[in-house]
């Protein structure tokens, strides 16, 4: 199902984002996606191909973590990315 330009609008304005081109575009290329991830997950990135694999899990203490930030910073959407070489980069040498 192809979102309206009205839902995107009612959507973006419920959580008080501006209504852009750019976010319209992106938002029903999302929607249109059959593999995309709306889950909370992590990534890990290859740091020599670039790929992009989700990791899902509760492997970290967002708690902990916001009692170590700076005063007045407001944790709203921690995301994770974790680096190194996926498994066909690593084979590679």
């Amino acid at each position: 199902m192809r979102p309206t330009h009205a839902q995107f609008r009612e959507l973006a304005a419920k959580h008080g984002l501006a209504v852009t081109h750019q976010r319209q575009v992106v938002y029903e290329a999302v929607v249109a996606s059959h593999d995309g991830n709306l889950k909370p997950h992590h990534h890990l990135v290859c740091s020599r191909c670039k790929s992009v694999q989700d990791i899902e899990g509760e492997f970290i203490d967002f708690k902990r973590l916001s009692r170590h930030l700076p005063d007045g910073f407001d944790l709203t959407q921690p995301l994770v990315e974790v680096f190194g070489l996926c498994g066909r980069c690593s084979t590679k040498n």
